[in-house]
């Protein structure tokens, strides 16, 4: 069962197909949401999408919007939504103000191929790092190379859930 902002984000997302996380709670409460109503309204959407109830999208990372960090996209789970509606919705987050693109994130864009030989690449590499993690004893490591390499591994983390989820999601996406 879902608490008080899953309860309320399936609703809205019975109302819209998609949903700005920040604006319903904002909206809702009629304030600005504090930062951990911010944090828990967020992870209620993920749960949802954990669920199969929602999916969760985010912004394009190639566009900065004046005002509009920090937000997190619902939609209902089978609406696919193109990256032009995720512009008007960041659009309209950052109050209609002008968008500004991130001239690095654009560079960052790939062709499709060259991001399939990455990813052909990545497998190879992952692989390998794996097993050198697995030869490793912590006890060995000198205290100082043990605290940067726990903050290197803490940022690999982050990276590789936030590519295993998407990976997933493309993974059950139907193919044309």
């Amino acid at each position: 069962m879902a608490g008080r902002w899953g309860r309320l984000l399936l609703g809205s997302l019975e109302r819209a197909p998609v949903v700005l996380v920040r604006a319903v709670v904002e909206e809702f409460l009629d304030r600005p949401a504090s930062r951990s109503e911010q944090l828990a309204s967020q992870r209620a959407a993920r749960q949802l999408a954990e669920a199969g109830q929602a999916q969760v999208l985010h912004l394009p990372a190639r566009v900065r919007y004046v005002g509009a960090t920090g937000y997190l996209v619902l939609a209902r789970p089978n609406v696919a939504v193109t990256e032009d509606e995720l512009l008007s919705l960041g659009h309209r987050a950052a109050g209609g103000t002008d968008l500004e693109v991130d001239p690095a994130a654009e560079e960052d864009e790939m062709a499709p191929s060259e991001n399939a030989e990455l990813a052909s690449d990545l497998t190879g590499v992952l692989g390998e790092a794996a097993a050198n993690l697995r030869r490793v004893r912590a006890y060995q490591v000198p205290p100082q190379l043990a605290s940067t390499l726990a903050t290197s591994l803490a940022e690999v983390e982050v990276e590789v859930a936030r590519l295993r989820r998407q990976l997933l999601r493309q993974a059950q996406t139907p193919q044309n």
